[in-house]
């Protein structure tokens, strides 16, 4: 699903960027990709080695981009993206978060921060368990997800 940084390297504090949650995500829930599909995004390069993965997330209604016709593919991950990305592709790959926690978003001191558009993701997460808060009673929806919060998301969702 994942590899380092460099073949020694996992660089765990590193930030997780959108161009790898789209590899990460298609990689764990083995969604095939449209190799012959060029991205649709206008600051995704062809020949970046993420491009199919981000234009057959876009085709299938995984992500629509930051702005306009913009993907974002170096930009830091926020924790509020990565459920939302993640929510979206288990419902494409026909799964679901099974709920185990008695938790909701209203739970959480910072609820009014999080996105209109990241409000089901989130709570889905946190009814399933799959994540909690930040400490403080928050939920930290504009915080930027490392490469091993995103790894331990995964292997949750996974397990």
């Amino acid at each position: 699903i994942t590899h380092g940084v460099t073949d020694t390297e996992f660089a765990p504090n590193a930030p997780t960027t959108r161009a790898q949650s789209i590899v990460l995500l298609m990689n764990a829930f083995d969604i095939p990709l449209d190799e012959t599909q060029t991205s649709q995004f206008s600051d995704v390069s062809p020949d970046a080695y993420y491009a199919p993965y981000v234009a057959t997330a876009k085709r299938l209604g995984i992500t629509s981009g930051v702005d306009g016709n913009n993907f974002g593919a170096d930009q830091e991950l926020t924790r509020e993206q990565l459920f939302t990305l993640i929510y979206n592709t288990m419902n494409k790959a026909g799964k679901t978060i099974t709920p185990a926690a008695n938790v909701t978003l209203n739970d959480f001191a910072d609820k009014n921060s999080v996105s209109p558009w990241a409000v089901d993701a989130t709570n889905a997460m946190l009814q399933g368990g799959i994540v909690s808060g930040m400490g403080d009673n928050r939920m930290m929806p504009k915080a930027k997800t490392n490469r091993a919060q995103t790894a331990q998301i995964l292997y949750m969702l996974l397990k």
